[in-house]
């Protein structure tokens, strides 16, 4: 509160200016000064509510006095109740906007979860081909195992008999070269195989196990997923020339 006040002497006539605030409670002086005319700065916030009257009395040496009176009233509950009423308003605002941005996170999060549980679905299903690869190979290397072993056989038997057998004994040694040949490339893309089908099931295994629901952890997962993804079109493409060179 700002008092704005003025005496009816002059500064330096000896005069007294003595600001003093009443109550129901009582009276008390605020302020005396030798400066008959200026303002006060003044925090009413301390008062209780109620009425008040401020009095500004200048006297003189000489016991001659005037005074001027000023009634108010002090509300500080009032505006105590709107400052706590902006408090509360500002507080609720900033409550709506963090639920608002904890409610975009959760549906962002339930997105990426869903991708991550489609990849993983995809991840899997490209490992029960490979295993389904793998097994065809080692039926195709067993048949090819067999072949190999009855045409020894055979070139074992033709080497017993006459000379007139030399061609038959050089068409079987060349099917054996062949087939031995075969079996050596089935199994090394047997063991290939079996050695991406485990990689790509450690992998899953540890994606499974970092999966929470509700949330995802770091953007390293994606990563690991889009690694993922690129080891399974590789691994695909790996079987589909493999199977393809064999059919030549």
């Amino acid at each position: 509160m700002n008092i704005s006040y003025s005496g009816s002497w002059a500064s330096g006539s000896g005069a007294v200016g003595v600001l003093t605030l009443s109550s129901a409670s009582g009276s008390q002086v605020l302020m005396r000064t030798n400066e008959l005319t200026g303002t006060f700065d003044w925090n009413t916030s301390a008062l209780m509510d109620g009425f008040y009257t401020l009095t500004f009395t200048v006297e003189t040496p000489t016991g001659l006095s005037t005074s001027s009176s000023y009634l108010f009233y002090v509300d500080n509950e009032q505006a105590k109740l709107t400052s706590d009423l902006n408090n509360v308003e500002a507080q609720y605002a900033s409550a709506i906007q963090t639920i608002d941005m904890l409610k975009a996170a959760l549906q962002s999060s339930q997105q990426a979860n869903q991708k991550l549980s489609a990849l993983l679905s995809q991840a899997n299903s490209t490992v029960e081909q490979l295993r389904a690869s793998v097994a065809s190979l080692e039926s195709e290397y067993n048949q090819s195992v067999a072949s190999l072993k009855q045409a020894q056989v055979q070139l074992s038997a033709y080497q017993q008999e006459d000379s007139q057998y030399a061609s038959e004994v050089s068409l079987m040694q060349s099917q054996i070269a062949y087939y031995q040949n075969l079996t050596a490339k089935q199994e090394q893309q047997i063991m290939s195989l079996e050695g991406q089908v485990a990689q790509l099931q450690s992998e899953l295994s540890q994606y499974q196990q970092a999966q929470h629901p509700g949330y995802l952890t770091s953007v390293d997962g994606w990563v690991g997923v889009a690694a993922i993804s690129a080891s399974l079109v590789a691994l695909g493409l790996g079987i589909y020339f493999g199977v393809e060179r064999r059919k030549r």
